[in-house]
């Protein structure tokens, strides 16, 4: 009976030690993100254009595992806009999917813990496609 026990034990052990060592390798995204638009394809009423962007400042404010909150702020129209955000890391560790509260998408892959490179989605009357780099400030 004993060895049984130890035997149960043991493996919870390993079975624990496992779970803490996955949680260890999910990268940390906490902080802020200087983004930086490369390329913009936006399809409007006046047709397709392509443009370049101000730079985004990005906050994630909160990470709980794989899971991750926070706001972007740019400008538009002259006017400093604030959108929040929630995103997830994938089981690879490596992408990540970012969403805006009220549209857009954005698909990433984790290069470095300071870099991220990925491209924003966004349908509708002015869609947008964009070539997008982050890179951790703080």
């Amino acid at each position: 009976m004993k060895k049984y026990l130890g035997l149960a034990l043991m493996i919870g052990l390993f079975v624990l030690a496992g779970a803490a060592q996955a949680e260890d390798d999910i990268p940390n995204l906490v902080g802020v993100w200087q983004a930086q638009m490369d390329v913009t394809q936006i399809h409007s009423a006046r047709g397709n254009f392509v443009k370049r962007l101000e730079k985004v400042e990005v906050f994630i404010d909160s990470q709980q595992g794989r899971a991750f909150s926070g706001r972007k702020l740019h400008h538009a129209g002259g006017k400093i806009v604030s959108e929040n955000i929630s995103g997830v890391i994938d089981w690879d560790d490596k992408t990540i999917y970012v969403v805006d509260h009220d549209k857009g998408l954005t698909r990433a892959a984790i290069e470095s813990p300071t870099d991220i490179r990925g491209v924003y989605l966004e349908d509708g009357p002015e869609a947008k496609v964009v070539l997008i780099t982050w890179k951790k400030m703080k």
